[in-house]
C-alpha cells in the first residue's frame, strides 16, 4: 500500500509567488518504481456536448499552461548512471521530498488531448495566466462546461502494462497580477434630449416665432401610444419651449474596470452644454427649470464566457446585479459646475444613489485562453423624469426618458505588480477563430 501527501506553504498564489512544499510517500512494503515525480501544472479543460439524433456525442480539450517537472527519486546522481529501462527499489517507510517551483507570468501553452483528432494543434497564444476557475463558476448548462485548475501533483510512476501510476493533487487558487493595459477609455457616456423642458425667454421667443416650424403632423398612432422623446440634437417644439440636452456619464478612476469585494470604482455624472445660469433666476437662485429626477437606476456586470472544444463552440451570459435604486433623487442643473472637459457642466449622482461592494461570487478576472475566453461588460440603465409627476407614456407603462450605457470592462484581482516586476502581457478577450461547425441553438453555454 502506498500514502501520499502533500503540503505547500500557502493557499493563494499570484504571478512570480514561490510554490514551496513537501511530498510523503510512505509505503508499508518494498516499491519497484521507475521514478517518484512532483509537478506543478495549469490544465484548461473544455467539455461540449452535441446531440445527433438520439445519440450524445461528448467532445473535449485539454491544455497544459504551465508544466514544470521534477524528479525526486531515484537520487540525480543514480538517475544519471542508470540504464535506460532500469527500475529502482523504494524501502519501506516514510519518505519525505522537498520541491519548490515558480509561477510563471505567461503560458507555457500545450495541446494534451483531444477526442477522435488533433485539431489547430500548433495554434496556441500567447496569454497571461489565467485564474482558477471551478467548473460551476464558468458554466452552467450540462451541454458545455469548462474549468481552469492549478496544483502540485505526486507521481509514482511504474513500468508495465498491468501497472498503476499512483497519484496525489494538492489544488490551490491562482489570482494574476492585474495585467498592464496602457491607454483605455476611462469615460462612457450616452446622449439624451428633454425636449421642450424649458420656456423660451423674451428674446429667444421672437427668434424662434421668425423659424418657420416643422409642419409633418404626428401619425395617430404616435398620438395616441406616444413616441420617443430622445433626439440626435436640439429641436425647438411647437409649444415656443426650449430642449435641454445632457449626457449620462460613467467615470473610471485609472483602469475602466471593478475589483471582487472592493467599493466601485466609477462614478456616475450629469453633464449638459448650458451654463447654470440658464436655469437661474436673477438673483443666482435656482428658479427649478433645470430639475431632474432620476426614478430608477440598476447597474449590472454582464459576464461572457465563450468555450470551444475540436472546432465546436457554445457561449453564454450571466448578468450579476450590482446596484439597484428606485426612488427620487432631483438633481438642479442650476447647481452644475464646470467639467474637466472645459465645454461641459456637470452634477455628481452621490455614492448613496449606487453605493455599491461589488461582492460578485463565482466572478474572476477576464481571461484568453485556447479554448476558454472570459470578458465582461458593464451595463447602466437609468430612468429619469423631467419633472417630479411626470408618467410615462403608454397609459403609463413606458420610461420617457431612459438611458442606456454598456461598455467593456475589465475585472481586476486587486494584485498590483512591484516596481521591479513586469505585470502579465494584456490580451483583449475576443471571440477565437473560426472555422467552427454552426452549433446547436439548444446548447448555448451559461456563464
Amino acid at each position: 500500500m502506498v500514502e501520499i501527501d502533500i503540503s505547500i506553504n500557502q493557499e493563494l498564489y499570484t504571478n512570480f509567488d514561490t510554490v514551496q512544499g513537501e511530498a510523503t510517500v510512505t509505503n508499508d512494503a518494498e516499491l519497484t518504481l521507475d521514478r517518484i515525480e512532483i509537478k506543478l501544472e495549469c490544465v484548461a479543460r473544455s467539455l461540449i456536448r452535441v446531440q445527433r439524433g438520439k445519440t450524445t456525442l461528448t467532445y473535449t480539450e485539454k491544455h497544459k499552461l504551465v508544466y514544470q517537472k521534477l524528479v525526486v527519486f531515484p537520487p540525480e546522481n543514480v538517475l544519471s548512471v542508470a540504464s535506460p529501462g532500469v527500475q529502482f527499489t523504494l524501502p519501506p517507510g516514510r519518505h519525505r521530498y522537498q520541491f519548490l517551483f515558480k509561477l510563471p507570468a505567461n503560458n507555457e501553452d500545450e495541446l494534451i488531448y483531444h477526442r477522435s483528432f488533433v485539431f489547430r494543434q500548433n495554434k496556441h497564444i500567447l496569454c497571461a495566466l489565467p485564474p482558477s476557475c471551478k467548473r460551476k463558476t464558468i458554466s452552467g448548462m450540462s451541454s458545455a462546461s469548462a474549468q481552469v485548475e492549478h496544483f502540485v501533483k505526486v507521481v509514482a510512476k511504474k513500468k508495465g502494462i498491468m501497472s498503476f501510476n499512483t497519484r496525489k493533487h494538492k489544488y490551490f487558487t491562482f489570482l494574476p497580477i492585474d495585467k498592464h493595459v496602457g491607454h483605455l477609455n476611462l469615460v462612457f457616456e450616452a446622449e439624451h434630449t428633454f425636449v421642450g423642458k424649458m420656456p423660451l425667454r423674451a428674446d429667444e421667443e421672437k427668434k424662434s416665432r421668425d423659424v418657420p416650424l416643422d409642419s409633418t403632423k404626428p401619425s395617430r398612432l404616435s398620438r395616441i401610444f406616444g413616441s420617443s422623446d430622445t433626439h440626435s440634437g436640439p429641436v425647438i417644439s411647437p409649444g415656443l419651449a426650449k430642449n435641454v440636452p445632457i449626457n449620462f456619464q460613467v467615470r473610471f478612476y485609472e483602469v475602466p474596470g471593478v475589483q471582487v469585494n472592493a467599493p466601485a470604482s466609477f462614478r456616475l455624472f450629469v453633464t449638459t452644454p448650458l451654463h447654470p445660469s440658464t436655469f437661474q433666476l436673477s438673483n443666482g437662485e435656482t428658479s427649478g427649470l433645470g430639475e431632474l429626477y432620476l426614478s430608477e437606476l440598476e447597474i449590472q456586470l454582464e459576464a461572457l464566457t465563450v468555450v470551444t472544444a475540436q472546432g465546436y463552440r457554445r457561449s453564454g451570459v450571466r448578468n450579476i446585479r450590482l446596484c439597484k435604486f428606485q426612488g427620487l433623487h432631483k438633481i438642479d442643473l442650476a447647481r452644475a459646475v464646470p467639467s474637466h472637459e472645459g465645454h461641459l457642466f456637470e452634477v455628481e449622482l452621490p455614492r448613496d444613489v449606487y453605493k455599491t461592494t461589488m461582492v460578485m461570487e463565482g466572478v474572476v478576472p477576464d481571461f484568453s485562453v485556447c479554448n476558454i475566453k472570459r470578458s465582461y461588460a458593464l451595463r447602466t440603465d437609468a430612468i429619469f423624469k423631467a419633472t417630479k409627476d411626470e408618467t410615462g407614456s403608454f397609459f403609463g407603462l413606458k420610461a420617457r426618458h431612459k438611458i442606456l450605457l454598456r461598455h467593456p470592462v475589465l475585472v481586476l484581482s486587486g494584485i498590483t505588480p512591484e516596481a521591479d516586476i513586469q505585470a502579465p502581457i494584456y490580451v483583449p478577450v475576443s471571440a477565437p477563430d473560426g472555422p467552427f461547425e454552426p452549433a446547436p441553438p439548444y446548447a448555448d453555454l451559461q456563464a
